[in-house]
């Protein structure tokens, strides 16, 4: 009978540390299933993040690219408006000096004139200032006699 309550006391326990044994079992696979779906969610949320963050780096490379065009664009017509301008400016210089050319010889004879008539002036108020000293003159030996 001893045996018997050994036995049954053994089987006992076997049972016990079985059930505790599966009580385990049970919990590591609820613990594990926790981890599988907090792991699954993670990585959704990465995935979610990857994606949010592509979307906004491809939205701000093409924002850069169009800023690149509208930049181009812009500076394509600035250097075209700086040609033009300066073809302008050439044309202008080559109408000045055209009309320079023209002027100086006509500027010149107007110069000549100019002095010419000064000149003239000149030597007529000499000679009227030569003929009134003379007149004066005479004046003045006249009443002196």
């Amino acid at each position: 009978m001893k045996e018997k309550d050994q036995l049954q006391s053994e089987h006992s326990r076997a049972v016990l540390a079985r059930s505790k044994l599966e009580s385990l079992c049970r919990e590591l696979q609820r613990h594990n299933k926790t981890l599988k779906e907090e792991t699954l969610q993670r990585c959704r949320e990465d995935d979610l993040k990857r994606k949010d963050i592509t979307t906004h780096f491809q939205s701000t490379l093409t924002d850069i690219q169009v800023q690149i065009e509208e930049h181009s664009t812009r500076n394509t017509k600035l250097c075209q408006e700086n040609s033009d301008l300066a073809e302008k400016l050439k044309s202008l210089i080559s109408q000045y000096d055209a009309r320079e050319a023209v002027r100086s010889p006509v500027t010149n004879v107007l110069d000549i004139v100019v002095q010419f008539k000064l000149n003239v002036f000149t030597y007529s108020t000499s000679k009227m200032f030569a003929h009134s000293y003379s007149f004066n003159v005479i004046h003045m030996k006249t009443s002196k006699l």
